[in-house]
């Protein structure tokens, strides 16, 4: 059905498209507050835009809301107490999320959204120092969930078991990645992609023949095995590479 410039399915719980697409306007807000689902697409965002007061909302689906060149990095969502889906990409434009304390589905700390329990990494927008050092609560880093970050350290705890599609995609300064667990975690389809042979992989000592065989980790050109005391030996893939930085 279309009403007020919008097109929502025939029920109007569900947006899939605005008219004049643009999110800081009254009137979309107030349309905003009403639906259940905005679908992928669905909105534009510009400028300082404030999402607030979707206290009826329960999904936003993948890639949701879009951005125009002048977003402003004081845009924010606020997450009502029943939303219980977020959608891969679907919050990567906003740079301030607020969760409503009620929500049962939802945390969020350090610039970093996960599940409740804070067992699944959904989103991070964390550059803290260019390094992000996962929590051991976390056992699944979801999809696109650190896409694109300009961090140049991340380090994985052993807890994590499985890393999604694209999770860890296009980290262009990425410079090391220290995984704490002696068995690779299962990888989806480029969910490690981009830095195989700038970025250095460092694994705990007595893994590496693991890494070098596992789906993905086998594609880094540079592994450091960690020992016990702290010191790294360079391993390499490759037969023409014949040293590795070592690293304090």
């Amino acid at each position: 059905s279309v009403a007020h410039d919008c097109l929502f399915n025939k029920d109007g719980s569900s947006i899939y498209a605005y008219k004049n697409n643009i999110a800081n306007s009254d009137s979309l807000q107030m349309i905003l507050g009403s639906v259940k689902c905005i679908k992928n697409g669905a909105v534009v965002l510009m400028g300082s835009v404030q999402m607030k007061n979707l206290d009826a909302l329960d999904s936003i689906c993948p890639n949701a809301f879009w951005y125009a060149e002048d977003l402003l990095d004081s845009a924010s969502i606020s997450i009502p107490s029943n939303l219980r889906y977020i959608g891969p990409m679907s919050l990567c434009n906003f740079n301030k999320i607020n969760i409503d304390n009620s929500n049962k589905y939802f945390s969020y700390k350090d610039e970093t959204l996960y599940n409740k329990d804070g067992t699944k990494l959904i989103y991070s927008k964390y550059t803290r120092d260019y390094s992000l050092v996962i929590p051991e609560t976390v056992d699944t880093i979801s999809a696109y969930a650190i896409f694109g970050l300009p961090v140049t350290n991340i380090e994985i705890p052993s807890s994590v078991n499985y890393i999604g599609e694209n999770a860890m995609c296009y980290l262009p300064k990425l410079k090391n990645i220290k995984c704490d667990g002696p068995i690779p975690p299962s990888v989806g389809k480029y969910g490690l992609y981009y830095y195989y042979n700038s970025a250095t992989l460092t694994v705990p000592k007595g893994s590496i023949e693991l890494y070098r065989r596992a789906p993905y980790w086998s594609l880094f050109k540079h592994i450091v095995e960690e020992e016990s005391d702290g010191i790294k030996n360079p391993i390499s893939n490759h037969a023409n590479i014949t040293e590795i930085a070592r690293y304090d």
